[in-house]
């Protein structure tokens, strides 16, 4: 083969390697997918799950340094995933925090909670099979809020957004904001999957409440990607946090909600947290649990 068709044949292999466009997917799409060699998933054939695959391979919701060793140290016990998309955010942590004994993924949208739920199984199913049962995965279909009535079409300041965001996933966005108006794109992908979200809604306190040991000494971690609903997420009381030693969260108030960080900095005063920006993520450690 001469170099212009070898070049050519290069180029057809790499255009197939890549994942599908922004396209959201059903969960009968995903397959079973290696991941690193030692854990497996499902995965859609999507740019979305890829994303997510990247991301546990970066593990950018929890970086290598002083204060996230010290949270090591007081081995805390519950993982609580807001946004947890297919899981793959919930592993990486599950292997940063090995103490971790409850794992609590939840997930407004059905088809990428689908894949959630069968990821969870998957990892629940390995510690079985080697005898190791120690960690409990549970999936929960809802929207996470702080907030009365949410999950409505009337919402005090956002709701979800029909469209796809550039990541593949979805983003809450302003009631009066000019792009929350019916779109044809809420029928995403060449499949007519349906873009259906849970109206089911759950506070991070209703969560420790039902799903974890009465009168434990309970140490949390917390991980929130929700795509701009963060604003509703800390309005009100959150005594969640006082339980809280390390919280990672990304916050969007360029996607439409311009007050989504006002009520998660109050809070975080309130409790008073250690802040450590990188990236698009906001790393905070409780000083009081830490002894910082």
């Amino acid at each position: 083969m001469n170099n212009p068709l070898r070049k050519f044949a290069k180029k057809l292999k790499n255009i197939a390697s890549k994942p599908l466009p922004n396209i959201h997917m059903a969960a009968k799409t995903s397959a079973l997918t290696n991941l690193d060699g030692n854990n497996s998933c499902y995965l859609r054939p999507s740019f979305s799950d890829w994303a997510r695959k990247c991301e546990f391979k970066s593990n950018i919701y929890a970086p290598n340094n002083p204060l996230t060793q010290k949270v090591k140290n007081i081995n805390p016990n519950v993982l609580i995933d807001i946004g947890s998309n297919i899981g793959l955010s919930s592993l990486s942590l599950s292997e940063t925090f090995p103490s971790l004994r409850t794992i609590i993924g939840v997930e407004a949208e059905k088809e990428n909670f689908e894949v959630l739920r069968l990821n969870y199984g998957l990892w629940q199913s390995k510690q079985i099979n080697t005898h190791d049962k120690s960690t409990q995965f549970l999936p929960i279909y809802a929207i996470a809020s702080n907030v009365s009535g949410y999950g409505t079409e009337n919402v005090i300041s956002s709701r979800l957004s029909g469209g796809v965001s550039a990541s593949g996933t979805f983003r809450f966005i302003a009631v009066d904001s000019p792009e929350n108006s019916p779109k044809s794109g809420d029928k995403a992908s060449p499949e007519n999957v349906n873009v259906e979200f849970s109206r089911n809604q759950i506070s991070i306190d209703q969560i420790l409440t039902l799903h974890t040991e009465k009168g434990a000494d309970l140490i949390a971690v917390v991980k929130v990607d929700i795509e701009g609903g963060e604003e509703e997420l800390f309005l009100g009381p959150c005594e969640w946090l006082s339980k809280t030693a390390f919280l990672t969260i990304e916050i969007h108030d360029a996607m439409g909600c311009p007050n989504s960080s006002r009520a998660l900095l109050k809070r975080l005063s309130e409790y008073d947290f250690a802040l450590l920006p990188e990236n698009d993520v906001l790393h905070c450690y409780n000083r009081k649990i830490l002894e910082l």
